[in-house]
């Protein structure tokens, strides 16, 4: 199993997220009499230069603010090998267009997602050399959106990745080698994803949580989403989530405890 070292995705488990990507672009060339020649933003994961394996995971992406992205294309893009190739490429080179990489996002963008985490890193991650999102990396369980008009998927590109979104969660986990995952998506996303992802046994957790426990030695808890009626103003929600990570925390450490050298 591979980490990311500084603000990259590398290793083997980096080829394994590589295919599951690639596949996923194939799946939307098989969608473009449907899509047509609208724009597509594409996502690979942002991490932090003080990475601290916290991994915060969101919805979707809705577009990109800076229309200069080489993380925007249409589906004629990914019509070829070559093409898909070409495009994971520049969505990779996008993760890392900044010194700190999820500066990009946030020069533009303040909504409840990043308030919650914000608040979530700084309970979990308090101290660190940089700003509060250099400590945590960040992934969207459906990774392409919209680019025309910022939105987040529908229709012929929901479809395109649905089937593609646990294989590339687990690849982009293996690749990030989190001990903690934060999914903030909601109930419908959880409705709609957590059993392909195999998180449906999960125990159920508290509002404003929906469930969390221990997969494959990684503290993981999925809560509502901050937006909508649960306004991130809620002084418990940031909180909740880091109380319920310590204690699988806890247990995981546990289930696998680290062993001290034994010296002769």
């Amino acid at each position: 199993m591979s980490a990311a070292i500084g603000r990259a995705v590398t290793g083997k488990g980096e080829r394994a997220a590589d295919a599951a990507y690639l596949s996923m672009l194939e799946q939307v060339s098989e969608f473009t009499d449907r899509i047509g020649a609208r724009v597509i933003a594409s996502h690979w994961p942002f991490v932090g230069t003080d990475y601290r394996r916290l991994l915060v995971v969101g919805q979707a992406l809705a577009g990109w603010d800076d229309k200069t992205s080489p993380a925007l294309w249409t589906p004629a893009a990914v019509a070829t090998p070559a093409g898909r190739s070409k495009v994971l490429a520049a969505t990779k080179a996008w993760a890392l267009a900044r010194p700190e990489p999820i500066s990009e996002p946030l020069r533009t963008r303040h909504s409840p997602f990043w308030s919650l985490s914000e608040r979530t890193v700084e309970l979990l991650e308090s101290a660190g050399r940089g700003p509060w999102y250099s400590r945590e990396a960040w992934w969207n369980l459906f990774p392409l959106g919209w680019g025309d008009t910022n939105k987040s998927p529908d229709g012929p590109l929901w479809m395109a990745q649905v089937e593609h979104v646990a294989a590339l969660f687990w690849a982009i986990v293996d690749a990030l080698d989190p001990d903690r995952i934060v999914i903030l998506a909601g109930k419908g996303y959880w409705d709609a994803m957590g059993g392909a992802l195999g998180l449906a046994d999960l125990p159920r957790l508290e509002w404003p949580l929906i469930a969390g426990g221990v997969r494959h030695n990684r503290a993981i808890v999925w809560t509502r989403h901050p937006g909508g009626y649960l306004s991130i103003s809620h002084p418990d929600f940031a909180a909740a989530i880091a109380k319920a990570i310590r204690s699988l925390g806890a247990r995981r450490a546990e289930a696998h405890p680290v062993r001290s050298p034994v010296h002769p």
